[in-house]
Protein backbone atom coordinates (compact mmCIF):
# COMPACT_ATOMS: atom_id res chain seq x y z
CA UNK A 1 0.00 0.00 0.00
CA UNK A 2 1.64 3.24 -0.69
CA UNK A 3 1.46 6.21 1.51
CA UNK A 4 -1.26 8.75 1.28
CA UNK A 5 -0.29 12.26 0.80
CA UNK A 6 -2.16 14.85 2.48
CA UNK A 7 -2.09 18.17 1.31
CA UNK A 8 -1.43 21.33 3.86
CA UNK A 9 -4.73 23.49 4.02
CA UNK A 10 -5.27 26.02 2.56
CA UNK A 11 -5.37 29.58 4.33
CA UNK A 12 -7.16 32.82 3.53
CA UNK A 13 -5.66 36.06 5.62
CA UNK A 14 -6.90 39.76 6.11
CA UNK A 15 -6.21 43.18 6.93
CA UNK A 16 -8.73 44.36 9.22
CA UNK A 17 -6.78 48.14 8.53
CA UNK A 18 -6.24 48.20 4.51
CA UNK A 19 -8.18 44.99 3.29
CA UNK A 20 -4.95 43.08 2.16
CA UNK A 21 -5.65 39.60 1.18
CA UNK A 22 -3.38 36.70 1.16
CA UNK A 23 -3.61 33.07 0.96
CA UNK A 24 -1.16 30.62 2.33
CA UNK A 25 -0.57 26.60 2.71
CA UNK A 26 1.56 25.49 5.22
CA UNK A 27 1.29 22.51 7.32
CA UNK A 28 2.57 24.06 10.45
CA UNK A 29 1.09 26.56 12.71
CA UNK A 30 1.49 29.90 11.13
CA UNK A 31 0.35 33.50 11.23
CA UNK A 32 0.75 35.98 8.14
CA UNK A 33 2.29 39.43 8.60
CA UNK A 34 2.22 42.17 5.95
CA UNK A 35 3.42 45.90 5.79
CA UNK A 36 -0.12 47.82 5.90
CA UNK A 37 0.00 50.79 4.25
CA UNK A 38 -2.41 51.96 6.59
CA UNK A 39 -0.88 51.42 9.42
CA UNK A 40 2.22 53.65 8.13
CA UNK A 41 3.92 50.44 6.72
CA UNK A 42 4.10 48.72 10.08
CA UNK A 43 4.84 44.99 9.74
CA UNK A 44 1.26 44.16 11.38
CA UNK A 45 -0.30 40.30 11.14
CA UNK A 46 -3.48 39.53 9.09
CA UNK A 47 -6.32 38.17 10.60
CA UNK A 48 -7.75 34.48 9.37
CA UNK A 49 -10.69 34.37 7.12
CA UNK A 50 -13.05 31.71 5.75
CA UNK A 51 -13.36 33.17 2.42
CA UNK A 52 -11.05 36.34 0.83
CA UNK A 53 -14.87 38.18 0.26
CA UNK A 54 -15.75 37.77 3.85
CA UNK A 55 -15.85 40.82 6.02
CA UNK A 56 -12.64 40.80 9.14
CA UNK A 57 -14.24 41.06 12.53
CA UNK A 58 -11.47 42.32 14.48
CA UNK A 59 -9.95 45.89 14.22
CA UNK A 60 -6.30 46.65 14.95
CA UNK A 61 -5.44 49.65 17.14
CA UNK A 62 -2.01 51.57 17.27
CA UNK A 63 -0.54 52.34 20.80
CA UNK A 64 2.01 54.98 21.03
CA UNK A 65 4.78 54.68 23.02
CA UNK A 66 4.72 56.67 26.20
CA UNK A 67 6.62 59.71 24.68
CA UNK A 68 4.55 60.00 21.89
CA UNK A 69 6.57 59.84 19.17
CA UNK A 70 6.69 56.20 17.65
CA UNK A 71 3.82 53.21 17.60
CA UNK A 72 5.29 50.85 20.23
CA UNK A 73 2.79 48.08 19.62
CA UNK A 74 -0.22 47.17 17.40
CA UNK A 75 -3.14 44.95 19.22
CA UNK A 76 -5.58 43.20 16.83
CA UNK A 77 -9.16 43.25 18.79
CA UNK A 78 -11.50 40.17 17.41
CA UNK A 79 -14.99 40.86 18.07
CA UNK A 80 -14.80 37.42 19.76
CA UNK A 81 -13.02 38.84 23.14
CA UNK A 82 -9.67 37.19 21.83
CA UNK A 83 -6.55 39.37 20.52
CA UNK A 84 -3.28 39.61 20.18
CA UNK A 85 -0.39 42.29 20.48
CA UNK A 86 2.44 42.91 17.76
CA UNK A 87 5.10 45.36 19.94
CA UNK A 88 8.26 46.94 17.93
CA UNK A 89 11.20 46.77 20.85
CA UNK A 90 12.86 50.06 18.34
CA UNK A 91 9.96 51.88 20.50
CA UNK A 92 10.79 50.39 23.70
CA UNK A 93 12.56 51.86 26.47
CA UNK A 94 13.89 50.64 29.14
CA UNK A 95 14.34 52.06 33.04
CA UNK A 96 17.19 51.80 35.57
CA UNK A 97 15.48 49.68 38.14
CA UNK A 98 15.98 50.88 41.95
Amino acid sequence: MKPLLIDAPIRFWKCPSCGKVDRTQKAEVHTQFHDCPALGGLNVPLVEVADPDDKVKARQVPKMSEYGYDTASVVTERMDGSNDCTVFPGAAVGGATT
